[in-house]
């Protein structure tokens, strides 16, 4: 499947423009400000899963598989666009940034470039 996007390079190009754009419209929406009880669950999937997404497809839209010295670039974007939506989200009403959040980013992001990397030391063999 990874090959596909990698041969098919402008899909790749495609969904990281799709993901970029669904994580600002989702930290821009406005909520009411409510305590926040108890282990947020569905908002540490959501930002795990949204940004090694973010990564996997920008390391193969850049890298193509081949030219490995980008995706060194990939994890950098993907962390300042973390970085940078929480700080946006100061700006929203009922919004705030978290540590937490850019933390559990972070987490998403090295699980996309260790899978992408064991992939492509995989396919060496």
């Amino acid at each position: 499947m990874i090959s596909f996007f990698e041969k098919y390079n402008w899909i790749s190009w495609v969904f990281v423009f799709l993901i970029l754009s669904v994580i600002f419209y989702f930290s821009s929406l406005q909520y009411d400000p409510v305590p926040k009880i108890g282990f947020p669950l569905k908002a540490v999937i959501y930002h795990l899963g949204i940004f090694s997404l973010l990564n996997g497809f920008l390391m193969i839209a850049l890298s193509k598989g081949e030219k490995l010295d980008w995706i060194f670039f990939a994890f950098l974007f993907s962390f300042f666009y973390a970085f940078f939506d929480e700080f946006h989200q100061t700006f929203i009403p009922g919004r705030s940034a978290g540590f937490f959040d850019i933390f559990i980013d972070g987490i998403g992001i090295l699980y996309s470039l260790m899978f992408y990397l064991i992939v492509i030391e995989w396919r060496k063999r």
